[in-house]
């Protein structure tokens, strides 16, 4: 914006100061983390176990949130808040099922470090019920969590539209027998089981960055018209 200081009673005028340009986006949020102003380092914040809310502005605010969450969400980790647990799994499970027909087979795999959840153990403990067992269960008071009884609502509808496999090294086969999943111990051994199944008829898809993915189908599949 151009102004003729001349023409105008003007005393000051100022702007952002330029910043440097930033090499290692990952070790600068690092650094700003562990040395914030005003503030204890985000470290000696928080403790293992802990929950973490973590909020994010709009697409309406020029902050590269792709640079900043990942950092964030590591630095969480090896301060002991967990992030890699199947709960966590839960939305990439959901989005291949809108992309799968139903009686179809989902592989997931995910490290899954923290097993199934190191916070909520009502996945674990109900995971393979119903919709009327569920249903039950929150009306009992048995589950009172929000959170607990949304996450297995969201995977019980899952299971009822496709089998699902699980790939993973930190998910045991008692921990998978116990959330209804069929523990497989790598991708490839996982895609001969599928397609044993399905008799060697059937389309595969793959879907990188599961999490964050939403499937488009241009064509509805006949069973869900």
């Amino acid at each position: 914006m151009n102004i003729s200081h001349s023409k105008y009673r003007c005393i000051f005028s100022i702007k952002p100061a330029p910043s440097p340009k930033t090499e290692d986006p990952k070790e600068a949020v690092f650094k700003s983390l562990t040395n914030p102003i005003g503030s204890l380092p985000l470290h000696d914040l928080v403790k293992s176990g802990d929950k973490v809310l973590v909020i994010a502005d709009d697409h309406t605010r020029p902050t590269p949130q792709q640079l900043v969450i990942p950092p964030l969400l590591d630095y969480l980790n090896k301060a002991g808040v967990p992030d890699r647990d199947y709960w966590q799994g839960l939305k990439p499970e959901s989005l291949a099922a809108m992309a799968v027909r139903p009686g179809g087979i989902i592989i997931i795999y995910g490290r899954f470090l923290e097993g199934v959840s190191s916070i909520n153990n009502e996945l674990d403990s109900y995971g393979k019920l119903n919709k009327a067992q569920i249903d039950s269960i929150v009306r009992e008071g048995i589950v009172t969590d929000g959170a607990s009884a949304g996450a297995l609502y969201q995977h019980c509808a899952v299971r009822e539209r496709a089998t699902i496999m699980c790939v993973s090294d930190g998910i045991s086969k008692e921990q998978a027998e116990s959330l209804g999943l069929i523990k497989i111990a790598s991708i490839d051994e996982a895609l001969e089981a599928a397609l044993k199944i399905k008799e060697g008829d059937a389309e595969i898809g793959i879907i990188e960055e599961g999490g964050e993915v939403v499937p488009y189908l241009s064509i509805v599949p006949e069973e869900d018209a």
